[in-house]
């Protein structure tokens, strides 16, 4: 095996072809090669729908294909291979080019920046030369310039929750050349805050531009500013600035896909991305820009589009998992914007955004608990949540003989010794408890009142740091609950999450502590439950040695844990 591919993250090792399925287009056709590979590796790879294409190479024969779909999970890349390419290697005497034997996969670096590098070196320029000054927004945000009179609006937001979209639409709408955070920790409701902003604004004659790391990220707060602007008679002017012809996840949503030369004053929402709002016949069309997921997104890239805006609101959670950096940045070029402009505080400063501090989702232990490890004690729980509950339909015994508890945190410890990726242990652990789950019931608060139901497969959440371990508690649960990476259910919630640490301690832990107890992962992995969170591991990952600051850290964060978090406490 190329060990030294096993780390890259950016290359699949040791992948063996599995089949070839031959596919028709109007035009032609296509091959499609689909290959197997262990799990394990740390890939970074991802071929997301409606993202710009991801190309591999074949080391061994040069070519360069699609990726038409990938796996990491499962072990699975399929790739396409276009007939006419296929045919001119042929005629050319080089062959096909898919080997049958092993072989590594390796990312083409795709220069998708170039557009942006360009524009951006054309706008330093100005600036450095006086023709254009640098849009005052950016300026304070890379200063990090506070806002004295965002100490008043928060006094005013902690003493009345409810008012912080009026507040913050009335200080963005009276205020230009601003750059603040709004920082929503798990379940705060922070995509509901943000439409309710965009809505109140655009009903003052404000238009607003929004964008993110991703489509699906720009689509989903686009179909939440328009449900909330049609409250108001205003959702015409919602629209996706794009060359695309149509876009899956906005069909039926009534949210048109505008072409760039179509854009009009009377479109007061617009949403798009980095390479859409960078262009200069946008510049000072927008009042505000929204960056929602802002924990994903580059300083560079928000410093390209950033005059097309005079403020910029930042959205997100900086104490959530953010997008993995795959390449080495100086100094703080590196962070993100929300990163950058946080200055590594857990909750954001008083002078420099505004902080959701009610968790509409988790009951009040969990979010005590998770507001001490994560948010400096300033996490609140909704009074109702109370009543979040499981109602065992047996009781489910802990390690100790306890009663496992109907809600709050739980570390349930498991001895095992020798596990790195896969823990057998712990899925036997946890299939025990998901089967007493089920048919279980439970109780949460919703707006206006409570929901009860029946627990089932849709409201068990199992997540694991490894895919190896992931892919055998598929294997062992089946449809019993829904399982997956922490990274793949950041964003969801469901009345129980189970979490697997997995390793048996930190020298088996593969990449160390450092990314097992990485305490943004560990946020959310915890956080995704209404009611009840159960975190499952080896009592010796607390008795390991820290090679690093960061590491006692996080070991003294999961001893807290399992202090805390026991089935009597």
């Amino acid at each position: 095996m190329p060990a030294e591919l096993i780390d890259d993250g950016e290359a699949i090792a040791d992948a063996r072809w599995r089949s070839v399925e031959p596919r028709e287009s109007k035009l032609t056709g296509a091959d499609y090669h689909t290959f197997s590979f262990n799990p394990s590796q740390p890939l970074k790879l991802s071929a997301e729908s409606g993202e710009r294409g991801l190309q591999l190479e074949i080391p061994e024969t040069g070519l360069k294909l699609s990726v038409e779909s990938l796996d990491a999970e499962r072990g699975r890349v399929t790739l396409k291979l276009p007939w006419k390419k296929r045919d001119q290697r042929r005629a050319d005497g080089l062959g096909e080019g898919v080997p049958q034997s092993l072989t590594s996969l390796i990312k083409v670096p795709t220069d998708i920046s170039e557009k942006l590098r360009d524009s951006l070196l054309e706008q330093a320029n100005s600036w450095l030369d006086g023709s254009q000054p640098l849009p005052p927004a950016m300026l304070q945000l890379l200063e990090r310039q506070p806002i004295a009179e965002l100490v008043a609006l928060n006094q005013a937001i902690g003493t009345e929750p409810s008012s912080v979209a009026q507040r913050l639409a009335a200080f963005l709408a009276e205020r230009r050349g601003v750059a603040l955070a709004l920082q929503g920790p798990p379940g705060t409701g922070k995509s509901t805050v943000t439409a309710q902003v965009i809505a109140q604004l655009v009903a003052q004659g404000k238009r607003v531009a929004i964008s993110s790391n991703s489509h699906a990220a720009i689509n989903n707060l686009l179909i939440k500013a328009k449900t909330t602007c049609a409250k108001q008679g205003l959702a015409d002017g919602v629209v996706k600035y794009s060359s695309s012809k149509t876009e899956a996840q906005l069909e039926g949503s009534g949210i048109p896909l505008v072409p760039p030369a179509a854009i009009t004053d009377a479109m007061s929402v617009v949403g798009g991305t980095t390479w859409m709002f960078c262009r200069e016949e946008l510049a000072e069309q927008f009042d505000l820009l929204v960056i929602d997921e802002a924990g994903q997104m580059s300083l560079a890239n928000l410093l390209v589009m950033a005059r097309c805006a005079s403020s910029i609101l930042l959205v997100g959670d900086q104490q959530q998992l953010a997008q993995p950096s795959q390449a080495d940045h100086p100094g703080d070029s590196g962070l993100s914007c929300l990163e950058y402009l946080m200055q590594g505080a857990h909750v954001v400063p008083a002078d420099r955004g505004a902080f959701l501090a009610t968790s509409w989702r988790m009951e009040p232990s969990l979010t005590a608990m998770v507001s001490q490890l994560f948010y400096d004690g300033r996490l609140n729980a909704n009074p109702a949540n109370a009543i979040n509950a499981i109602s065992w339909r047996e009781p489910c015994l802990s390690a100790t003989g306890e009663p496992l508890p109907p809600q709050g945190l739980v570390f349930e410890a498991v001895e095992h010794s020798g596990c790195s990726v896969m823990c057998e242990a712990e899925i036997d652990r946890i299939e025990q408890i998901v089967d007493a789950l089920l048919g279980s019931s439970y109780c949460h608060a919703e707006a206006g009142g409570e929901k009860r139901g029946v627990l089932g497969p849709q409201q068990i959440l199992v997540t694991a740091p490894y895919n190896v371990q992931v892919n055998r508690l598929q294997q062992r649960l089946g449809q019993k609950a829904r399982v997956g990476t922490v990274d793949k259910f950041q964003g969801q919630e469901a009345p129980v999450a189970i979490h697997s640490l997995t390793a048996s301690d930190g020298d088996a832990a593969p990449r160390g502590l450092g990314f097992l107890l990485e305490p943004n992962r560990l946020n959310v992995a915890i956080s995704r439950a209404q009611c009840l969170s159960i975190v499952v591991g080896s009592p010796g990952l607390t008795t390991g040695i820290a090679n690093t600051f960061q590491e006692a850290e996080q070991i003294n964060r999961l001893c807290l844990i399992t202090r805390t978090a026991g089935p009597n406490s």
